[in-house]
């Protein structure tokens, strides 16, 4: 079995080389798939909402959801994906992956 961080790199490194994405959902989208796609004893939702006892704290702030949340069937390891995407007013070509940060 592949590590997450295994996964997400060969995404990022191959998954998104021919494929520009518009903005930060489209990224969520795509990662999503492919990660259902690998983890078949896995769920994978987008925009999970976090426990409100248990909020995600993401640097200075703290989320009421986290973009990409995994959690094997078993209910005894869970992952959470925050992706970051640049906007057009702050990069000037598309970008070809995106920014992330896993949460365990």
């Amino acid at each position: 079995m592949q590590t997450m961080k295994d996964l997400l790199t060969k995404f990022f490194m191959n998954q998104c080389k021919n494929n520009e994405f518009e903005n930060e959902f489209d990224l969520q989208f795509e990662l999503a798939c492919y990660l259902r796609q690998e983890l078949s004893n896995y769920t994978v939702k987008i925009e999970k909402r976090c426990n409100n006892k248990q909020p995600v704290n993401s640097g200075s702030t703290v989320k009421s959801r986290i973009d990409i949340h995994i959690k094997d069937n078993a209910g005894s390891e869970a992952f959470g994906i925050e992706l970051k995407y640049p906007t057009k007013q702050h990069c000037t070509k598309p970008l070809r992956g995106g920014l992330g940060s896993i949460v365990v």
